[in-house]
């Protein structure tokens, strides 16, 4: 990607622009596909504007049709910026039918998100998933509705005014979502998974499962790429 030899396929997202092939992104998503085989202007001229897209998650995108996988974004520097960059891949992967890619984001969004309630970016993550996706796509919404019921005694114990308490009465669906899931519990696939970092050369990372107990790790990256 992002080369021009034998690139037959432009890629705008604002000022910024991605060098492609078709035979890569025609062949894994329908969208490109369906641009490229109809008799709009884009089939012709090669190039396919998605300026209305976040241009760190178009990114994540082509890269993951080419390698099966996405570096972090240089600017996210901050476990909030990186796990709201997962829920912005995650919603183009909706929005553009690839299921493959929200699969991909999903696990990765677990590696900056797993029993983070109190952090105060949480609040931020919750309101990012519920404007990028739709009731259906169950993902994403699941897993924070998972992390509320885990922790349900000690979030019904914090004042109405605390950061979790205002965002159930600012978000009806994800509050609803919450009391439904108290009355299922937690669905059989849910895992709380610690923290791992994410290697900021390769994009690499873990999942390591949390079973209730303390795990000591160390602190650097988890490859060896470089």
């Amino acid at each position: 990607m992002n080369s021009d030899k034998y690139s037959d396929l432009e890629i705008r997202c604002g000022e910024i622009s991605f060098k492609a092939h078709r035979v890569i992104l025609c062949s894994q998503v329908r969208f490109f596909d369906k641009a490229c085989s109809s008799g709009f202007k884009e089939a012709t001229d090669g190039v396919i504007d998605l300026s209305h897209d976040d241009s760190d998650a178009v990114r994540a995108m082509l890269e993951f049709a080419y390698t099966a996988s996405y570096p972090c974004p240089k600017g996210a520097t901050s476990e909030r910026l990186r796990a709201l960059h997962e829920v912005a891949v995650y919603g183009i992967g909706h929005k553009y039918e690839i299921p493959s890619l929200q699969e991909h984001a999903l696990g990765r969004f677990c590696c900056f998100v797993s029993s983070e309630w109190e952090q105060e970016y949480f609040p931020d993550v919750v309101r990012a998933i519920y404007e990028s996706t739709p009731s259906s796509d169950r993902g994403l919404r699941d897993y924070v509705v998972n992390i509320m019921v885990s922790f349900q005694e000690k979030i019904s114990k914090q004042d109405r005014e605390s950061p979790i308490q205002k965002l159930l009465a600012e978000i009806g669906e994800f509050s609803r979502d919450c009391y439904v899931g108290v009355g299922k519990g937690l669905t059989e696939n849910f895992k709380i998974f610690q923290k791992a970092l994410c290697c900021t050369s390769c994009g690499k990372d873990r999942l390591l499962e949390w079973k209730g107990r303390a795990i000591e790790y160390e602190e650097g990256d988890l490859c060896s790429c470089s």
